[in-house]
């Protein structure tokens, strides 16, 4: 509530939250959601969810019910850690906005001649169906640079920032840090 109120942020603003696989088995978390946007007076489209691959691998109706509540809701959500299970491209059909390359499906992606074309046909491959992907785990300014080369627009890892407490986020983004992209970088999901 504080950063929607006191700072200035873009429209594009959103908090991305890891909840945890069990909470996504029951429509508590849907009731806790709302209720938490409600009290803190917090838009849902600026907050996105994220849920991990492998969790969503087991098909759970619990678990899709709980999605589309969420989605209807206006919640954002994105898949976690693409990459470490399957690589099912079948989150197509699952009510998510945003999938989360895992960072071994980027590791060398500025030396690795062939890992730069696994990373660009991942990157595509989400796109075809209509997803954001954001990229995980990036550590170098070279890194940085060949991903949005091949045209990814959205990053995390240390190489932007290690995680942040609440107060030095706050600080962050109230001097505009933090939402200042370069040209040399894709733009940054704190997480």
């Amino acid at each position: 509530g504080l950063w929607q109120h006191e700072l200035v942020l873009p429209a594009s603003f959103h908090l991305h939250v890891n909840i945890s696989p069990v909470h996504f088995r029951g429509a508590a978390l849907v009731a806790f959601v709302t209720e938490a946007l409600r009290r803190w007076e917090v838009p849902p489209t600026s907050v996105v969810l994220e849920i991990t691959e492998s969790e969503l691998m087991q098909d759970e109706p619990e678990i899709i019910q709980t999605l589309h509540d969420l989605r209807a809701e206006g919640v954002g959500l994105a898949i976690d850690d693409f990459g470490t299970g399957y690589c099912s491209i079948s989150c197509q059909r699952l009510p998510v906005d945003m999938v989360k390359i895992d960072r071994a499906l980027v590791t060398g992606v500025d030396t690795d001649p062939q890992q730069r074309r696994l990373a660009a046909a991942v990157v595509q491959l989400i796109e075809a169906v209509q997803l954001t992907p954001i990229v995980d785990g990036v550590e170098t300014a070279a890194e940085a640079a060949q991903l949005q080369a091949l045209g990814c627009r959205f990053a995390q890892g240390p190489h932007f920032s290690a995680p942040l407490p609440a107060k030095e986020m706050t600080d962050r983004l109230r001097g505009r840090r933090a939402l200042r992209s370069s040209a040399a970088q894709p733009d940054t999901i704190s997480g």
